[in-house]
């Protein structure tokens, strides 16, 4: 159990989008975005959500200690996914290289990308303007690139349920 302090500051550094940024709602249909794989290839959404859905989650980066618990849960729960269809993402603001560094002592069996220049969270409507880093924020998009799911804010153990029952 959480003691009251932590979840005090839980809240103060992740406290959710800000009431005057524009996210993706569930049910709209975006435009296909190429997204720069930590590999450094380049892939349409359309590409990825052939087999199935697409999880797409923007973290503030590797060194956020908040992004790091929701990737270890990620982690955990993308194992539970074993045997079906869809692809997990992972965007970042941060550099390819500082991704890859990361990742080379924190393995993750789902990909990772960066979005360095913002295109995607500006698109999304996940970026802090007028800072670089996102705002905590998943979203389920379906092969006919509808979002199914759009979750803003500071994650929970409710968003892993969510997310079982919709992918």
């Amino acid at each position: 159990m959480k003691n009251p302090i932590q979840e005090l500051m839980l809240y103060a550094l992740d406290p959710g989008i800000s009431k005057n940024i524009k996210v993706a709602d569930a049910g709209t249909l975006i435009q296909d975005k190429t997204i720069l794989l930590s590999s450094k290839r380049k892939v349409l959404i359309k590409e990825l959500v052939k087999n199935g859905p697409l999880l797409l989650t923007f973290i503030r980066g590797t060194w956020c200690p908040f992004c790091r618990l929701h990737m270890q849960r990620l982690r955990d729960w993308a194992g539970k996914l074993e045997g079906r269809n869809g692809s997990i993402i992972v965007l970042s603001s941060e550099p390819i290289s500082e991704i890859n560094q990361w990742l080379e002592s924190n393995p993750v069996p789902y990909m990772f990308a960066s979005d360095e220049g913002s295109e995607l969270a500006d698109y999304f409507g996940v970026r802090v303007k007028p800072n670089k880093f996102f705002q905590a924020a998943t979203f389920i998009i379906d092969s006919d690139l509808t979002v199914r799911l759009a979750y803003t804010g500071k994650r929970t153990k409710a968003l892993f349920k969510t997310l079982n029952d919709e992918f």
